[in-house]
């Protein structure tokens, strides 16, 4: 007897358009190529496709149903850049 495990994969195309505002500071440690940067990002996120592709092992699934996601986003990130 064979056993199968249960393997979907449910992906969705998103484009996002939007701004990026960042800073860049250097700390004594940039000598050895390493410096920070802290920034802000907003935008818009809209679907490539309209239904989702549902891939099985050795199938294509097909759905009426769509993903659901918020279409603004806004964020804070902070960085360590090494060169």
């Amino acid at each position: 007897m064979k056993y199968r495990s249960l393997d979907i994969r449910i992906n969705q195309l998103i484009g996002f358009i939007g701004l990026d505002l960042a800073y860049n500071f250097y700390g004594a440690s940039y000598k050895h190529g390493i410096f920070y940067s802290v920034g802000i990002y907003s935008g818009y996120a809209f679907k490539i496709n309209n239904h989702p592709w549902i891939y099985s092992k050795q199938n294509r699934l097909h759905s009426d149903k769509t993903i659901e996601y918020r279409n603004y986003n806004i964020g804070l990130y902070f960085i360590i850049n090494v060169e």
